[in-house]
């Protein structure tokens, strides 16, 4: 959004909803890639608004996968520091392994983020 359609939205409207409609809005406007104040103005006007930011779906299955992946590659790059630490000859056939299933795992969180 630029800084002039920033300035031109001055105006605000405070609407009461309970905790389940807020709850409700704030998934509706998730599930829609928006913002709630975009996801509002959107179904308010019939119309996208220009600036309002879409947001990309984020694959939580995926994301979960991804953070387990990411804890059992660090464990192994921990062990390989460990050893290292102790002046133990570094395997670097399993250091490349490591930083490999390590790049893997940060290619699936961009891909569970939708970026």
């Amino acid at each position: 959004m630029s800084r002039s359609q920033k300035r031109a939205r001055t105006k605000s409207i405070k609407a009461a909803c309970t905790p389940k409609e807020f709850a409700e809005i704030l998934a509706k406007a998730e599930a829609a890639g928006v913002s709630a104040g975009g996801f509002l103005r959107t179904c308010a006007l019939n119309r996208v608004t220009p600036g309002t930011k879409r947001r990309a779906p984020v694959d939580l299955e995926m994301l979960g996968k991804a953070m387990a992946e990411l804890r059992r590659v660090g464990n192994n790059i921990n062990q390989i520091a460990r050893s290292t630490n102790m002046n133990e000859p570094t395997d670097s056939e399993r250091l490349n392994q490591a930083l490999s299933e390590y790049m893997a795992t940060l290619r699936q969180f961009r891909e569970a983020s939708g970026r």
